[in-house]
């Protein structure tokens, strides 16, 4: 059930949530080695995670598994960057800002400070909240510790799921739980098969039935 759930997610997502308007997006890795030998490094696979922005109430994130033959740690290149904007994003994009480098911390910044004698001095400014990630650093690294910590680890094969189930989570976190839930059958009814859709509807009414 919660395999066809999260299928149903991902095919939803891939189909009729392309992004839109503004765009940032950003190279990361899932599988990330702390320990880099030539077999570690194999095990690690580029994601793109990118935020739409400027066109509802609310942001909306994807975070899409990169097939490619090059270590992940390779900065992307730009027909990779295109073949993710022609997979996942509208043709009528206003703008998309791509960060194809795996770069998690952003530079220091420093401002020139005049003091009172004349003299100059540079004064660093501190990052918000003292994280000096990228922002999308940390929406991946969320979803990331979201997968770890509850299903202990999530091997490639179905990583994609979880990776659209995290973000659904996500996209939907600001809203009520009936809006998100309505999302859910929407998700089932558009993707699945007439069988399945059937089987699952079948299965939400009983669920329904018993939490009343």
């Amino acid at each position: 059930m919660l395999n066809l759930i999260r299928l149903s997610i991902s095919c939803a997502d891939n189909k009729y949530n392309l992004l839109s308007g503004l765009v940032e997006a950003k190279h990361e890795i899932f599988g990330k080695q702390e320990i880099l030998t030539d077999k570690r490094l194999k095990k690690e696979r580029s994601v793109i995670v990118a935020r739409q922005h400027g066109t509802t109430d609310s942001d909306y994130y994807k975070i899409k598994i990169i097939s490619r033959q090059k270590e992940a740690r390779v900065a992307l290149t730009d027909a990779e960057q295109r073949d993710f904007t022609s997979v996942h994003c509208e043709q009528k994009l206003l703008q998309l800002q791509m960060n194809p480098r795996f770069q998690r911390f952003r530079k220091q910044e420093y401002v020139a400070v005049t003091e009172q004698d004349g003299t100059t001095r540079w004064e660093h400014v501190p990052f918000n909240g003292g994280d000096a990630r990228y922002p999308l650093s940390r929406i991946v690294d969320g979803v990331f510790q979201w997968m770890n910590q509850t299903f202990h680890g999530v091997g490639l094969k179905y990583a994609q799921h979880y990776m659209d189930e995290g973000c659904f989570r996500l996209n939907y976190a600001a809203g009520k739980s009936g809006e998100a839930f309505h999302r859910l059958l929407q998700c089932t009814f558009e993707t699945l098969p007439v069988g399945l859709s059937n089987r699952v509807n079948t299965m939400s009414g009983a669920s329904l039935k018993l939490a009343s």
